[in-house]
């Protein structure tokens, strides 16, 4: 069962020959002092994103000083506003929870991050309303509680208040200031499973550093 979206989709775009524009999915993170109103490499869409696109690695701007992750071209996303406190009261009122997806493949890493134009595949690490920090392991393909000092990692000042996770095949860039993971991202609805991949549509992105590398969230 999909997700109830409380997300905008991004205007479709299509290509000179009338077939839908490719969808870009990489994600890096080094920003320039001119990053807004800059062309999308894959569409020349104008917005404040610049994106590399996997359908066709030849429009990749070499060299690049914006930030990238484009899918559909993320960059459509009305300005990828600073939504935190809205993100805190929408999430109580979603209600919808989709049934866990099949996990048994061999790297939920690898799947696609975007079935279909504007949209994008998540995999939930975290339930909403939990208070224990868990990561995927690609060998044992489970999502086990982080250790810190032999001890289980706790979020003793609040639970997540919404579900949290990655976009398969994606990656912040080390060498333009990303972490090297998977971009993250939080699902806004009811609480669903460790294990549960679900489609959803961007609404923006929360912008934060943790020990100088670029950890940003998408919502």
């Amino acid at each position: 069962m999909a997700t109830r979206s409380w997300m905008t989709r991004p205007t479709a775009r299509w290509s000179s020959d009338g077939r839908p524009a490719p969808t870009c999915v990489t994600a890096s993170t080094r920003r320039g002092p001119s990053a807004s109103n800059r062309p999308c490499a894959g569409c020349s869409a104008t917005a404040w994103a610049r994106a590399t696109c996997s359908a066709d690695p030849a429009r990749s701007v070499v060299g690049s000083a914006y930030r990238t992750a484009c899918v559909e071209h993320i960059a459509d996303l009305g300005g990828m506003k600073r939504i935190l406190p809205l993100f805190l009261v929408i999430v109580l009122g979603c209600t919808d929870v989709p049934s866990p997806e099949d996990t048994s493949m061999t790297n939920l890493e690898e799947l696609v991050a975007s079935p279909r134009a504007g949209i994008l595949n998540a995999v939930i690490e975290i339930p909403a309303g939990t208070v224990e920090k868990r990561q995927y392991d690609i060998d044992t393909n489970t999502f086990p509680i982080d250790l810190r000092n032999g001890q289980p990692r706790l979020i003793r000042f609040l639970p997540y208040p919404a579900n949290y996770g990655f976009i398969p095949s994606t990656r912040m860039n080390k060498e333009e200031g990303g972490d090297g993971d998977a971009l993250d991202v939080f699902v806004l609805c009811g609480a669903v499973p460790s294990g549960t991949v679900l489609e959803v549509e961007p609404i923006g992105i929360i912008e934060l550093l943790d020990a100088g590398e670029r950890d940003d969230k998408l919502v």
